[in-house]
């Protein structure tokens, strides 16, 4: 049987500054991507909106996945972001900040 060190090596749970804001650029991509995740789109129905909302919240949840395996340690934000959008609300400013000031300073600010 192969020791954890190896296994984590294998699978790269171990990575690097850049992968970890590559990640969260991906994350911050599939926000933008949609305009029903910051608002509501002109013309949009309550029942698209919520459906485009929840198609998002699983994307982020699974880019927290990845982030927490890789040993990001404020997913709390992540989190945030995500059940708010399950819930059919749109982002609050102050989580787009930090995901935008994050990626801005990077991980040690």
């Amino acid at each position: 049987m192969e020791s954890p060190a190896k296994f984590s090596a294998d699978f790269r749970l171990n990575r690097t500054a850049d992968e970890v804001l590559s990640l969260l650029r991906a994350a911050q991509d599939v926000i933008y991507s949609e305009p029903a995740a910051l608002g509501l789109p002109p013309g949009a129905t309550a029942a698209l909106v919520e459906n485009l909302r929840a198609r998002i919240s699983v994307a982020v949840g699974q880019y927290v996945v990845r982030l927490n395996q890789a040993g990001f340690t404020q997913s709390d934000h992540l989190y945030k972001i995500r059940d708010e959008l399950a819930a059919s609300r749109p982002i609050p400013a102050d989580e787009l900040a930090w995901l935008s000031g994050t990626l801005e300073n990077g991980l040690s600010a």
